[in-house]
């Protein structure tokens, strides 16, 4: 697994050479934002009495294709 991580890392680090020096922290800045924003959405599905399993998995695969 560690490996797999550290090939992502250094895919994304290059991304300064090309984006200019703070596209690799701007790129970190949007995940965790959005990652916040959607797992407080799936927070928020989970506290009403009637949960919508398919807005879930929206959430869920958003999560997963921004991480990829």
């Amino acid at each position: 697994m560690q490996g797999l991580l550290n090939k992502f890392f250094i895919t994304a680090r290059s991304l300064k050479d090309v984006n200019g020096p703070y596209s690799f922290v701007e790129l970190i800045s949007t995940f965790r934002t959005e990652t916040q924003s959607t797992l407080r959405t799936l927070t928020q599905e989970m506290d009403r009495p009637v949960v919508n399993y398919d807005e879930m998995e929206e959430s869920c695969i958003k999560i997963k294709g921004s991480s990829s």
